[in-house]
């Protein structure tokens, strides 16, 4: 109806009432699109996490190598690199570590998986001497991370020989040569039998050399840290002219053939057990956490050097006792040879009959000298080999990388095997000879 209405120009309101417009309809209009402030999702951020000895080192701080001095072995750090994010991290640069004397174990990966880590060996070679100031850069795809790495190479370690009627020999160049040659104590005396100071017993350890002895008869322990200026140190009662010193573990332990004392640091010493009669040990040695003394039939263990247990087993007198090849092996009188991986048991043989006195171990061997015959060499301690053209000694030792020994009356010779021999020193002191070597402990963390 309304429609016809509509068609025909009429309307339908009732007369009188005004016309009511049709209500307008209006359509929704989408709002205007807006920037959004914050990106929905999150950039990724490679990065890595380096621990050192169980501890993270931050980006930008240091890495201590340690110190150590030139011409020793390699040191070498291992560094833990890990990815703690949820994608793999690529390397795309160069991580040379700046310094020439560092450099890396094994060339470092190209990439690290999401979670993994890897364990890397940055080798310092102590090539040559000066502070180590270098930097490990690790290059990170997009981010390089980098650590400060500081150290020290020193120069070598002082070497030491000591002798009788006071000698003291010095080295630094690894007992290539020897730059000082004196007499500490007393100068001028010529006669081994009227000088009075005999200190020639001689360790290394606790940041200082020991030497030990008697002048007239009366027992001495000196202490020095570079071989030049000696302290005098105070004798424990009871203790008598010293026989004998070696330093193991943590501690010094000197024997005087009846009564051992024991000092953790050179200066204080401590009475320990008696050995059992009069000249009883000759020599110490220290290995597998226990030191061992021989001397005139009687072996003795102790694993503190207070304390020890004897054996007297009623047979020849040995002179020296060395440890190697995870064995103590000691030579004596008339071609006597005792071995014994601990201490308690012991194996004894002959070889020949001449006496030997000294007895060392380094480069996988053992060396003995000995008088009438010549030096003999062992890879086993067990079978030895007399060794041609080479010398009869006194005392030996083997320090760095080499062995040491004295050749009557006044020089002194280095080997690296014990077979071919060099001398690298002879003495102005005739008849000083050599008793005891010993070298400064090299700096190695």
């Amino acid at each position: 109806m309304t429609a016809l209405l509509a068609l025909l120009g009429c309307s339908d309101e009732a007369p009188g009432r005004p016309a009511v417009d049709a209500p307008t309809v209006t359509s929704p209009v989408p709002p205007a699109p807006t920037t959004a402030t914050e990106d929905p999702f999150t950039a990724f951020e490679p990065t890595v996490t380096l621990v050192v000895d169980g501890h993270v080192v931050p980006a930008g701080q240091t890495l201590d190598v340690g110190s150590t001095n030139v011409g020793m072995p390699a040191v070498t750090t291992l560094l833990t690199l890990s990815n703690p994010t949820s994608a793999a991290i690529g390397f795309d640069g160069d991580w040379d570590p700046s310094d020439p004397r560092l450099d890396w174990l094994e060339p470092p990966p190209d990439s690290l998986a999401a979670g993994d880590s890897v364990v890397l060996a940055l080798v310092l070679a102590p090539t040559a001497q000066g502070a180590v100031a270098g930097t490990v850069t690790v290059p990170v795809s997009g981010a390089t991370l980098s650590w400060l790495v500081a150290g020290d190479v020193v120069g070598p370690p002082t070497l030491m020989a000591i002798g009788r009627m006071g000698r003291v020999a010095l080295s630094d160049d690894y007992g290539a040569s020897f730059f000082s040659d004196t007499q500490v104590g007393v100068s001028g005396v010529d006669d081994e039998w009227t000088y009075p100071l005999q200190a020639t017993h001689l360790a290394w350890g606790a940041g200082r050399f020991v030497r030990a002895g008697h002048e007239d008869w009366t027992p001495v322990l000196q202490t020095s840290v570079d071989g030049a200026t000696w302290e005098d140190e105070t004798v424990p009662p009871g203790l008598r002219a010293v026989a004998g010193i070696t330093f193991g573990g943590d501690r010094f332990v000197v024997n005087d053939g009846n009564h051992l004392a024991w000092s953790t640091d050179g200066t204080h010493w401590n009475l320990g057990d008696e050995s059992g009669g009069w000249q009883g040990i000759s020599s110490m040695a220290y290995g597998n956490g226990v030191f061992v003394g021989v001397g005139r039939e009687r072996r003795m263990r102790s694993v503190d050097g207070a304390t020890w247990d004897l054996d007297e087993y009623g047979h020849d007198w040995l002179e020296s006792v060395t440890f190697g090849e995870g064995l103590f092996v000691a030579v004596g009188w008339r071609g006597l040879v005792a071995t014994s991986p601990d201490g308690i048991t012991w194996t004894d043989r002959r070889l020949g009959d001449a006496d030997r006195y000294h007895v060392a171990y380094g480069n996988g061997r053992f060396v003995s000298g000995g008088w009438p015959d010549r030096q003999v060499v062992s890879e086993d301690g067990v079978t030895f080999t007399m060794e041609d053209g080479n010398l009869s000694t006194g005392a030996v030792a083997f320090l760095h990388d080499a062995f040491y020994t004295d050749a009557w009356p006044n020089s002194i010779w280095r080997s690296a095997d014990g077979v071919t021999w060099e001398e690298v020193a002879e003495t102005r002191y005739d008849r000083s000879g050599v008793t005891a070597f010993a070298m400064a402990g090299p700096l190695v963390p």
